[in-house]
């Protein structure tokens, strides 16, 4: 971790380095709390949104290399929070290397800014520190389909239920098929956490790694028989999605259908748990700046058919701390929100609206589960833009009975 730790450090000091094309900008909130609620404490990259605090970024390329840092800090707390710090070079036109903290590179599809969050890796927590290389390959023959392909490695954080942080290996491939006005693509993404050091699990110890386990966390290849067990189960913790999207452009209108099916073993991996994963529409016209999001979460088929089926996504009988980084879900965080060994049987619908006029921006989050007694969680958020470069913010959480504002000031250079 200190690798990473100082890797991040040079990125951020290193950014007034390139004076090419940059972004760059900071802002200051404050927020009036009675209780936290929901959109306060998720998809905030890990960090809580309450009291004041101040909000920054810096965007800079030159040439082939990019510099992106964005980060909060806390000012009555006094904490620091990075959540992006990476560099990123291009090798040629199909090929790029990321080291760092960054974003997802698979289901680039989905809007993280109304979507209630990927399957896998969504805005919840913060980045996991890695190293990856991406490739995108057309071929010559087939000009309207193109391959996207990814491999990375990274490092979990070190916690209550880990001496030395496990690893994270990651890696897809997507098929895609792009006409005039249409983008159709399927992948495949497979996450697994492996190695480290476990102090609380059900065979507690350093984990197997080096060269010839990783090939077998590669592969989903079993591990070691252990005592009690009737069969080895799968070295590591595996968890991956089936991607599925539909782009269709009409003029300045566009329309997109997606379905990530998450899986966690050979079963879910061939559809044994149905329907389960998040279902999503997104229309949006560009000429008037305007888009709603609909998404369907549904979780309850998870344990329909034991053992056979019996999934409790992002936990694991080894890897106790589940698929969290820093205590916060890695993945969408209406799946398992209270670090319980049972994922919510749940079905969840989630609104998102955008709408964008003149100097005026309007964001609309709001979230609700169908199949049982549950409150409406929303945000609202209101942008006016005052001029060049200062931005006014309005701040609106609604959880419950209770209700906070904020408003913020961004200055963009």
């Amino acid at each position: 971790m200190k690798f990473y730790r100082t890797i991040q450090i040079i990125i951020f000091l290193s950014a007034n380095l390139l004076a090419a094309e940059n972004y760059s900008s900071i802002s200051f909130f404050k927020i009036s709390n009675q209780n936290s609620t929901w959109w306060q404490t998720n998809n905030n990259n890990g960090f809580e949104i309450e009291k004041a605090f101040l909000k920054g970024s810096i965007n800079l390329n030159k040439n082939s290399i990019y510099l992106k840092s964005d980060f909060y800090y806390s000012i009555s707390e006094n904490i620091f929070h990075f959540n992006t710090a990476s560099l990123s070079y291009d090798l040629n036109k199909s090929v790029n290397v990321k080291l760092g903290r960054f974003e997802r590179q698979f289901s680039t599809y989905l809007d993280d800014q109304l979507s209630s969050g990927s399957m896998l890796e969504s805005t919840n927590a913060q980045k996991i520190p890695k190293i990856g290389i991406y490739y995108n390959y057309k071929p010559k023959k087939r000009t309207k389909l193109n391959f996207s392909f990814g491999l990375a490695h990274g490092v979990f954080d070190k916690n209550s239920f880990y001496k030395s942080a496990p690893y994270l290996h990651e890696k897809f491939i997507y098929l895609i098929r792009k006409n005039k006005n249409s983008e159709f693509g399927i992948g495949l993404v497979h996450e697994a956490m492996w190695g480290g050091n476990i102090l609380i699990g059900e065979h507690p110890g350093k984990q197997p790694v080096g060269f010839k386990n990783f090939l077998k966390v590669f592969i989903s290849a079993d591990g070691p028989l252990r005592e009690g067990e009737v069969h080895a189960n799968a070295l590591g913790n595996h968890l991956g999605i089936w991607d599925f999207y539909y782009i269709q452009k009409e003029r300045e209108n566009r329309f997109k259908f997606y379905y990530q099916h998450i899986f966690e073993d050979t079963s879910s991996l061939r559809f044994a748990n149905k329907s389960d994963g998040l279902w999503g529409f997104q229309y949006d016209n560009l000429n008037y700046k305007t888009g709603i999001l609909l998404e369907y979460l549904n979780t309850t088929n998870c344990c329909i058919d034991p053992p056979y089926q019996s999934d409790n996504y992002y936990y694991n009988y080894q890897y106790k701390s589940g698929w969290r980084y820093k205590n916060n879900i890695i993945g969408n965080p209406f799946v398992n929100p209270e670090n319980s060994i049972y994922v919510d049987l749940i079905k969840l619908m989630h609104l998102g609206f955008y709408f964008h006029k003149d100097k005026m921006n309007f964001k609309l989050l709001t979230s609700r589960k169908i199949n049982m007694n549950d409150y409406q969680k929303s945000m609202l958020i209101i942008k006016r833009k005052m001029s060049e470069n200062i931005i006014m913010d309005f701040l609106i959480f609604k959880d419950k009975k209770v209700t906070n504002y904020g408003f913020g000031v961004n200055y963009q250079f």
